[in-house]
């Protein structure tokens, strides 16, 4: 049986003295996170029996499937309403297909489908470290694993739409088929395979990246500074690197490099094939946001309010300097349908910023269009290129870019600000 570990405990290694207090000291400093588990889920976009649908984590660490064109929006809740379930407030009974109800602590990975037609979404609770599979009509959910550990890192999907990759907090990985589940964490025959030896705790959410010499591998970033990448065949390490202090960004893979920032203030570029450096940059803080790479160019933001544009082949600095944001980043930049580059602080500021030159062209920082509660969720884009913000207290709110207003959409809905945010646009 593996034992349960705090999440707030900084594990002993032998390093150097300023290498350990570089990974302890942002360790500490999220322990209030952790032991407050709001999430940091992103909202994503789906389609439920013809309607478009934002997944997101809602009030009361709740799993939402909210259509904001109707006016009762809630098309079902995990675990609170399944699909075509009353509302009620003091309804203790299981969420369909379960044994017993379930005291959901936080999401922080977003919903990923699984199955033929995407049929499932799977997600894992923080604090129980269960994993489930709801389907998406929300009609009725099922565990595919219960790690009895805490989950923070994002479940990875394997190509086949079947396998999944659930990285925990203490220091393992497992491999599990979703069409046969094991039955428990002891049941070793049961799973694909598990990767017991990850050097660190996983917060950041791992990543595909193709390989010629080792085939399809799983990069696994760690609170100790490593990333290992494992050969999903086997779990078996291919090669592991080693930064100068936690990681607990995601980890983005484009065209054979594998970006991620650190603890240490720096921004690696790593080659997939082998895990050396192909490139380096510095940044003004900690790195704890998952990177953007579109049109060649990495963008990333820093703990200092720094937004930075490297050159995605060579980390040649892209603009004269980095943009200041005057606020910590936490969310990961977003692209418009326009070529608008969209902060979001961790203190909820919107701002636009132009991708090639590092200006800003939109809201202004000394009179912030701000939300109420803080943000530490990426921000998503809609087909109309409005832009859905989901912020740590569960609230859901929209805006346009420029408009100069963000109205909140659940889970009250502001119709009158919302009318002229879309009078704004027209």
């Amino acid at each position: 049986m593996i034992r349960r570990k705090p999440i707030c405990h900084v594990p002993r290694r032998r390093r150097w003295l300023g290498l350990a207090l570089l990974v302890a000291i942002p360790i500490l400093a999220a322990c209030t996170v952790s032991n407050d588990p709001d999430g940091w889920a992103p909202p994503v976009v789906t389609e439920i029996d013809g309607r478009t649908v934002i997944l997101a984590r809602v009030d009361n660490n709740l799993l939402g499937a909210i259509d904001v064109d109707q006016a009762d929006p809630i098309v079902w809740l995990f675990p609170g309403i399944a699909a075509g379930q009353p509302a009620s407030v003091d309804d203790e009974r299981p969420f369909p297909g379960l044994d017993d109800p379930v005291d959901a602590q936080g999401f922080y990975g977003p919903p990923v489908p699984i199955g033929a037609d995407d049929a499932e979404l799977v997600i894992a609770d923080h604090s129980e470290g269960i994993v489930y599979a709801i389907r998406r009509d929300g009609s009725s959910a099922r565990i595919l694993l219960d790690t009895e550990d805490r989950v923070i890192a994002g479940i990875v999907v394997a190509d086949d739409a079947r396998t999944i990759f659930v990285a925990s907090t203490d220091d393992h990985v497992y491999a599990i088929d979703t069409a046969r589940p094991p039955t428990n964490i002891d049941d070793r025959k049961g799973f694909t395979w598990i990767a017991d030896d990850i050097d660190g705790r996983v917060w950041g959410t791992p990543a595909l990246a193709e390989s010629s010499a080792h085939g399809t591998l799983l990069l696994v970033p760690t609170m100790n500074g490593s990333v290992t990448a494992l050969r999903t065949s086997d779990g078996v390490a291919a090669w592991s690197f080693e930064s100068g202090g936690g990681i607990a960004s995601d980890i983005t893979v484009v065209d054979g490099l594998a970006y991620v920032g650190a603890f240490d203030g720096i921004f690696y570029a790593l080659d997939v094939e082998s895990g050396d450096v192909h490139w380096r940059a510095q940044g003004s803080n900690w790195f704890w946001t998952s990177a953007l790479v579109a049109n060649g160019v990495v963008y990333v933001g820093d703990l200092d309010g720094d937004i930075w544009a490297w050159d995605a082949q060579t980390g040649a600095s892209i603009w004269a300097g980095a943009f200041h944001a005057l606020e910590r980043i936490r969310a990961g930049l977003t692209l418009t349908a326009a070529g608008e580059l969209v902060v979001i602080t961790r203190e909820g500021t919107l701002l636009g910023v132009d991708p090639s030159t590092g200006e800003r062209i939109w809201g202004d920082p000394a009179n912030p269009l701000q939300t109420s509660n803080r943000v530490l969720a990426t921000p998503l884009i809609l087909a109309d290129d409005s832009v859905v913000l989901s912020d740590d207290q569960g609230v859901l709110w929209r805006t346009r870019v420029g408009s100069g207003r963000v109205c909140e959409i659940f889970p009250e809905r502001n119709s009158d600000c919302e009318r002229l945010l879309d009078a704004d646009q027209s």
